[in-house]
């Protein structure tokens, strides 16, 4: 009998023990520790947190869970999170003898015991994270008991940094969790404070009103900007409340907003920039005159609408100012206000509404759509119930209709962006030195947070292997992260992403990049941009080899055209307009003067004049060389750019997306010819006889193309929308802007074997057409380019006058709308990566601390009580 017992206590043992060896087995990021790794974990420098368990006391898996993601988390923070087994027979550790064994964690930093976490207070990720983040914060985010605290740190501050502040109902919530994140990113540049008693946070913006609505508020108080006189009456600093949901990259993306430049002033910071600027943002410009200034209004524009919208104030007396306005499309008194969606519709205050509340009423509910202004004051920052539901239900159609550019993102963001290597990133202490250093360079601001930004990325870092792979000059691109360098992209006004800017060694003075965003049109760019255009050509061999595209580079891979201007006075008035028109040209062609000792033996090789600009293509097979005869006074810089923009393209060329819009500029009627590539002899001949009657002059405001119209081509569906049926060769003539379409189809009972296009027939038509007297074969269908679906039809939204509850309002990222749910940990993944090199970029360039923070002053700031209590 006494032998079976034994052997069951063993068995029993036997399968605790199994147990628990499973629990430490399945752990990925838990370092589980034993006596005589203990004490180097304890010694550690990093803040350690050590779970000492005991199967027989606790049941641990579900904690287990957690604790082991949070560890994932934690250890970018230097934070090691460590299990210790009790069960071991080998161990004899005297805190697995404790009463409280396997039902707390204990935290260590430097050989000093901490204090000590409950597993209660600890039940899921946010609590652990938070926890664990407030150890190594509470001296970058200390704990406010009172208002009067509160109004004590914000005068510290007056002068120096702005304040973030947040309420919260207990430690160890979400937004306890996303606000440590954030302080952690922020705090060299940010302050930070947190309380949980709500007396504490009276006198901020509707203070009063957040419990009924909300389990927290958020805060940001301008302290830096003002002096002690301009406290507000309360003691308070400037201040505005957050309106969004409380997300890791929701509440990132607010933050760096903050950073970022948004007042402007017209015409001070221009005009014509600031009324065209575009932005992920609304825009409000206030239109204003200065007597009719009003303090509370003024206030609540300067600061309520920071990190939500841009704002620009208009001053009404200026001329250009009135003029733009008018532009806009407002024709009412002043002072008044004009807000630009993010979709580019601008709305307007009516002036009789110039009231702080009318302005409130007129601008909040379309910047902060999602807040119920009905049950909340004006600036209220809770969620509507309704919206929200309306929004879960939805969201699967949403999606549907959501951006192309965001969903091929998304679709790539596994994939590695190849040659980012070569780019490299730039903040503002790194920025001013690299730009005065560097002949040339060409640098990308982007916001990580933008989807055409991450798109254009990608294609940035595949210009730097093009360019690398061709023995360009090394370092030619470079990137700014506008999420990292905020301050860089304020000081340098950036306001739309993405922006290509080229410097030359000046910071104060650049041009912007115009062409397409993509990676061969940028390494195009670069390349040609190398040779400094115009060049000075002296000899006739540097003249040769520049029309081939060999001097003072092999830039032919590049650029299929060269330009030359020949003058034989290098002070004329030709010279100074041609150098001023090569410095927007030479992204995309290279330009060269010919030196007036050579230009008599240049002009009679070429058989050209003087004055005159020559313009080479070596694709060009229909003209090669074309020439502008220069006039004094005759051309002007927009018969220039022309004239070289239309020398890139070949004279009869194969219509293409990337030629079409520049050809669609030229306002002419467009000659198309549609040919099957497979039939290789009747498309040369078609070619030729179509492009005989392009060089005839006959026909000098007229566009000459062709389209390949095989099967499963895009040639093929245009030519379907110009004709039901058609046998190919064909020619269609088509007037875009009156919507016209005339079809020639040449007669299949004449032979067409040396012109299949039968040219003669052709061009007896085609005059018929350009005088207006054939009748069109088509009239294009006028397409409504609207929203991609009924949920995005943001004006519809804003025409009905119906009650909001009845709205299914889908509102924008700005608003704080998180993605579907299945993809809030990948996005907060994404977020959280952001903001820790964030971190470490700012922490590589101070000096190392070397102060101690750890040990019994931790303990004692510390809360004692933890988990969903108050602090």
């Amino acid at each position: 009998m006494q032998s079976f017992l034994l052997v069951c206590l063993g068995s029993v043992l036997l399968l605790i023990g199994l147990c628990s060896s499973r629990i430490t087995d399945s752990l990925d990021n838990v370092i589980v520790v034993k006596s005589d790794t203990l004490p180097d974990l304890i010694n550690s420098p990093s803040l350690s947190l050590v779970f000492f368990f005991n199967l027989e006391k606790s049941r641990v898996r579900n904690f287990f869970q957690a604790y082991d993601e949070s560890a994932e988390y934690l250890k970018n923070y230097d934070i090691k999170l460590a299990a210790y087994d009790c069960m071991d027979g080998k161990e004899t550790e005297t805190r697995c003898s404790n009463d409280d064994v396997g039902m707390t964690v204990y935290t260590y930093r430097n050989g000093i015991a901490l204090i000590s976490l409950k597993i209660a207070n600890l039940f899921d990720v946010d609590s652990i994270m938070s926890n664990a983040l407030h150890l190594i914060l509470l001296h970058e985010v200390p704990i406010i008991q009172s208002r009067l605290e509160r109004q004590e740190l914000e005068l510290s501050e007056v002068g120096k940094r702005d304040l973030l502040f947040i309420y919260i109902e207990a430690v160890g919530t979400e937004e306890h969790r996303i606000f440590l994140e954030i302080a952690h990113a922020y705090q060299d540049r940010l302050s930070f404070a947190l309380t949980s008693d709500i007396s504490s946070a009276l006198g901020l913006q509707d203070s009063e009103e957040i419990t009924k609505y909300s389990s927290y508020g958020l805060w940001i108080s301008f302290c830096s900007e003002i002096n002690k006189d301009e406290l507000l009456k309360d003691g308070s600093c400037p201040h505005t409340m957050y309106r969004g949901k409380p997300k890791l990259f929701n509440v990132a993306r607010f933050v760096q907003k903050l950073q970022e430049k948004s007042l402007f002033n017209a015409p001070k910071d221009g005009v014509a920039s600031l009324f065209e600027m575009t932005s992920d943002d609304p825009i409000v410009y206030v239109y204003i005159k200065e007597r009719d200034v009003n303090t509370e209004i003024m206030n609540t524009l300067n600061y309520d609408l920071r990190g939500s919208a841009k704002t620009v104030f208009v001053n009404m007396e200026d001329s250009d100012c009135q003029a733009a306005v008018k532009q806009q499309g407002y024709l009412g008194e002043y002072p008044s206000i004009g807000l630009k969606t993010i979709n580019g519709t601008m709305l307007f205050l009516d002036p009789k509404d110039w009231t702080l509340s009318g302005v409130n009423n007129f601008l909040l509910p379309h910047l902060f759509p999602s807040w119920s202004t009905e049950e909340m004051p004006s600036s209220i920052l809770a969620s509507s119930e309704n919206d929200e539901n309306s929004l879960a239900s939805l969201i699967d159609e949403v999606e549907t209709q959501d951006d192309q550019v965001a969903s091929a993102v998304h679709s790539l963001r596994m994939k590695e962006m190849a040659g980012l290597e070569l780019v490299p990133g730039l903040l503002k202490d790194t920025f001013y030195r690299t730009v005065r250093r560097s002949p040339l360079l060409i640098v990308l601001f982007y916001g990580p947070f933008h989807h055409m930004s991450m798109a254009f990325l990608r294609d940035f870092g595949m210009a730097a292997q093009i360019l690398a792979n061709n023995f360009s000059t090394p370092n030619v691109l470079a990137c700014v992260n506008c999420f990292d360098a905020t301050d860089l992209c304020s000081a340098e006004n950036v306001t739309t992403y993405p922006t290509i800017r080229i410097y030359r060694k000046n910071p104060a003075n650049h041009e912007t990049y115009t062409g397409s965003l993509d990676a061969l049109a940028v390494a195009k760019a670069a390349k040609l941009l190398e040779l400094n255009s115009p060049l000075l050509l002296t000899r006739e061999e540097e003249v040769d080899k520049f029309i081939q595209g060999h001097h003072p580079t092999d830039f032919s891979k590049f650029s299929p055209s060269s330009v030359l201007l020949l003058t034989t006075d290098s002070t004329s008035g030709h010279s100074t307009q041609f150098k001023a028109v090569s410095k927007s040209m030479s992204q995309v062609t290279a330009l060269a003067a010919v030196h007036p000792s050579i230009v008599p033996l240049i002009t009679q090789k070429y058989k050209t004049t003087v004055p005159s600009i020559v313009a080479f293509n070596r694709e060009d097979k229909v003209k090669p060389m074309r020439t502008l005869a220069l006039k004094q006074g005759d051309k002007t810089d927009v018969d220039l750019t022309a004239f070289i923009r239309a020398a890139t393209i070949p004279f009869v060329p194969e219509l293409v997306p990337d030629n079409f819009p520049h050809l669609f500029a030229r306002h002419q009627p467009m000659a198309i010819l549609f040919v099957d590539s497979k039939d290789v002899e009747t498309k040369d001949a078609a070619l030729a006889s179509f492009s005989s009657l392009a060089t005839s002059d006959l026909f000098p405001a007229t566009i000459f193309c062709w389209m390949d119209a095989h099967v499963k081509s895009l040639g093929l569906k245009i030519l379907s929308e110009y004709t039901w049926t058609a046998q190919i060769p064909m020619v269609s003539v088509v007037k875009h802007r009156q919507g016209q379409v005339f079809n020639f189809q040449p007669n299949l009972q004449r032979p067409l074997s040396k012109d299949p296009i039968q040219s003669e027939a052709m061009a007896d038509w085609l005059q018929q057409v350009l005088s207006g007297t054939a009748t069109p074969s088509k009239i294009l269908e006028q397409e409504k380019w609207g929203p991609p679906g009924p949920y995005f039809n943001f004006l519809k939204l804003q025409e009905d006058k119906v009650d909001r509850d009845t709205h299914l309002y889908i509102p924008s990222f700005n608003e704080g709308i998180e993605p579907p749910e299945e993809g809030v940990r990948e996005k907060e993944l994404e977020v959280r990566k952001m903001l820790l090199e964030l971190y470490n970029k700012h922490k590589s360039m101070k000096e190392p601390d070397e102060q101690d923070t750890s040990g019994a002053e931790i303990v004692q700031d510390y809360p004692t009580d933890h988990g969903h209590t108050e602090l």
